[in-house]
């Protein structure tokens, strides 16, 4: 029987490595909101910048047309609303939208913008997060309208897995990853060796590292893979002195069967951030089903909520190119407007694709709740 509580102190073992100095979790909460604040007030002045003046009222369908708004940013734009309208700085009568707060002055805008590096390194990110933030709230009018892409921004100099690996180096992440790797550690302990794991869009390959470093002298067979080479080239050299590692592109969105990966072949899945990129969130649910053996497990990472700071910087990099679908528009999502589903939903979803949802940490106390970022493990259920 898994002990949340040993669990939750795994993971904060991981918070207290992290090789930046780090602020009193208590006041974890206030940084976010600092960057979060930051990022509402940079979408208010985008918008108004944009042709939605103080004293314009309308419909939420408007904004997209009168701003010149790319209409792949179309669902990003609705996060936006959503997220003033939820700090009360728009307001909405039968559909129809208006400011309800002035828009901040330029010398307030830098005071706070004086703040983000600040926030950023309590939050135990590296530099780099801050200043590529800070270049994209600048930009936000060019990149709404896409006259400018973030890649540009984010990934001026080439570097890729730099910029992706800053976005996923801080504290959450280490609590989350190293919790991650306890349990797959937990889990490799009461397995038959080796272990078979697929780890599903593993990307800069953070959650990879922690998980590797936890089963250290176990016998493994790792699946790492990604849909893009960029990642399974890179953790390939990254990795190259660990036994048992394979390398492979797979799509969440299909059959895992028909991309060359027999069913019942894996005994644990990993997915770190990843599943709500999912255009059919149940059916991905279940071709992880056939893909795990008979108890075969599914650990995985997921924000749980709209992020506000993210919404104004990494968002942008999940607007679909045109005439692509956008994820959760083929499943229960599209009627929301939300891409990230909360903890309940993410129960239903689980459930109803024949898993049974047996830990979500961090818990709703915890300071480290307040990223909305959260570690769930749920094991296949009975297939008779």
């Amino acid at each position: 029987m898994l002990d949340t509580a040993v669990v939750h102190q795994a993971g904060l073992a991981g918070v207290r490595r992290h090789r930046r100095p780090v602020c009193d979790p208590a006041r974890i909460p206030e940084a976010m909101e600092r960057l979060e604040t930051l990022s509402r007030l940079a979408m208010q002045g985008c918008l108004q910048q944009c042709g939605w003046s103080a004293g314009d009222s309308i419909s939420r369908e408007q904004v997209v047309t009168m701003i010149g708004a790319a209409s792949r940013h179309a669902g990003l734009l609705r996060s936006w609303l959503a997220a003033l309208l939820a700090a009360g700085m728009l307001e909405e009568s039968m559909g129809i939208c208006r400011w309800r707060s002035a828009a901040t002055s330029e010398d307030e805008s830098e005071k706070l913008a004086e703040n983000m590096k600040d926030a950023y390194a309590q939050l135990g990110f590296p530099p780099i997060m801050a200043e590529g933030h800070s270049r994209a709230l600048a930009c936000l009018p060019r990149l709404i309208r896409d006259e400018l892409r973030i890649e540009q921004l984010l990934f001026r100099d080439g570097k890729v897995l730099e910029a992706l690996g800053a976005y996923q180096d801080n504290l959450f992440t280490s609590y989350l990853n190293t919790a991650c790797g306890y349990l797959a550690r937990h889990l490799a302990e009461q397995h038959p060796s080796p272990l078979r794991v697929v780890e599903l869009g593993a990307g800069a390959g953070l959650t990879t590292a922690s998980t590797l470093r936890a089963l250290n002298g176990m016998a493994v067979d790792y699946l790492f893979s990604d849909l893009s080479r960029i990642f399974t080239v890179a953790a390939g050299e990254r990795f190259a002195g660990q036994p048992g590692m394979r390398y492979e592109l797979l799509d969440i969105n299909t059959a895992f069967s028909s991309q060359g990966v027999p069913p019942a072949s894996a005994d644990l899945v990993l997915a770190g951030n990843v599943l709500h990129n999912a255009r059919h969130l149940g059916q991905t649910l279940v071709h992880i089903h056939q893909l795990l053996a008979p108890g075969g497990w599914l650990l995985f990472t997921e924000s749980c909520r709209d992020n506000h700071a993210v919404l104004t910087c990494m968002q942008f990099l999940l607007s679909p190119a045109p005439r692509t679908p956008m994820p959760g528009m083929a499943d229960r999502r599209r009627f929301t407007g939300r891409l990230f589903l909360d903890i309940g939903g993410w129960d239903r979803e689980l459930r109803e694709a024949g898993f049974e949802p047996l830990l979500v940490l961090p818990q709703a106390d915890s300071s480290l709740a307040a990223a909305g970022q959260y570690l769930f493990l749920a094991r296949l259920g009975n297939t008779d």
